[in-house]
């Protein structure tokens, strides 16, 4: 379990364990969000709005071509990017240099704060009255989902929501378009949050900690050292290699059940066939 962070000075920092010490990435770069994309690299987007690519995380800075202007960008499902531009209007990127396309004026292009892909395939976005919206897609007019207004927000792995509210209080809603239930925790006040993969949180505070809870309603629990505005928590490589490990293996049982089961119908001696698919078990 690693992460990355954006420091309140615009500088990187990463960290093994939440409760490390911070150490500081001296590539020369000022940044105000960090991505990690499909292939394990990293996007930035500098304080000058343009878009940086890092081949690993010490490397230094690559200016991106065609970058545009950008306030946020993520990577969408298919390998593509969106982003708001600092015109607050959303762009697309078929790929990283490609040139930006703007979402016409009257298909809900501006105007917005950021906007992400939800599970569904659709999309949420942020307005700049901080209220939220909906998109079924990147080019479809948005529809206004629900009331409250908010400066931060994240679809958790059960498709329920998260959302930090402009008074920095922290908010739930099973449909966007539901009434919002704020969180009894104990008083805490954020600026970001995050689900990790083990579905546990860590929130950065207002006063820019750190914080963990074990669930959404927890009371925060201040970790570590550091003043931050953003973070996230780095995929593994070796997650997805296991996985695919993982497939292969059943995939190889499958097979190899299918041809005992037809050598079955010709020589049907049953005690043969169930210690055959017992040693197969025990290889997975």
């Amino acid at each position: 379990m690693s992460f990355v962070f954006i420091g309140t000075d615009n500088t990187i920092y990463t960290k093994t364990q939440l409760s490390d010490e911070p150490k500081k990435i001296e590539d020369g770069g000022k940044y105000i969000q960090i991505l990690q994309l499909q292939d394990f690299t990293f996007l930035t987007v500098g304080t000058n709005n343009l878009l940086y690519l890092k081949t690993d995380i010490n490397s230094p800075p690559s200016p991106v071509a065609n970058s545009g202007a950008f306030l946020t960008i993520s990577q969408l499902k298919d390998g593509s990017f969106v982003g708001v531009g600092t015109n607050k209007t959303i762009y697309t990127k078929a790929k990283l240099d490609s040139v930006p396309i703007a979402v016409p004026a009257d298909k809900g292009a501006c105007c917005f704060l950021n906007i992400i892909e939800l599970q569904n395939g659709s999309f949420v976005a942020l307005g700049t009255g901080n209220s939220m919206y909906k998109k079924d897609k990147i080019d479809s007019k948005e529809v206004q989902a629900g009331q409250g207004n908010f400066i931060d927000y994240i679809e958790l792995d059960d498709k329920t929501f998260a959302l930090i509210g402009t008074g920095s209080q922290l908010y739930t809603k099973a449909k966007l378009e539901d009434m919002y239930t704020e969180v009894s925790d104990g008083g805490g006040r954020y600026k970001r949050i995050i689900q990790l993969q083990d579905k546990t949180f860590v929130c950065i505070g207002t006063d820019n900690q750190i914080y963990t809870k074990k669930t959404i309603s927890a009371v925060p629990v201040k970790v570590g050292a550091g003043m931050f505005m953003n973070l996230i928590q780095l995929k593994s490589k070796s997650s997805g290699a296991s996985m695919v490990l993982y497939i292969l293996i059943v995939i190889f049982v499958i097979i190899a059940l299918l041809l005992l089961f037809r050598r079955q119908i010709f020589n049907p001696n049953m005690n043969e066939f169930i210690e055959s698919i017992l040693k197969l078990v025990q290889l997975a």
